[in-house]
């Protein structure tokens, strides 16, 4: 009896043992996932402002781009004012 006794109360502090250990196994672990977590929450955060400044320079982008159209605009139209005064000038020389 005194036997069996000793033999379950050996099992009882092994298993109390492993209970022990499997119990800091999973604190680390749920302090593995907030650490994972908040680093998650760090890295959105991070493209949240990178889509940001995506967006704006695209608006950027799109604003330059418009301008060198007009201002392309704008020399097509004075080239062609420049023409037309050189060929009345031309017609004119001729015509005198």
């Amino acid at each position: 009896m005194c036997t069996e006794m000793t033999t379950l109360q050996r099992k009882l502090e092994a298993e109390s043992q492993q209970l022990l250990t499997s119990e800091q196994i999973c604190r680390e672990l749920r302090s593995r996932e907030s650490d994972l977590q908040e680093m998650l929450t760090a890295k959105e955060m991070q493209l949240d402002v990178l889509r940001m400044r995506l967006n704006e320079g695209d608006r950027l982008l799109e604003l330059e781009k418009q301008r060198i159209a007009d201002l392309q605009s704008d020399r097509e139209r004075l080239l062609a004012m420049v023409a037309s005064h050189i060929v009345l000038k031309y017609f004119f020389v001729s015509v005198n």
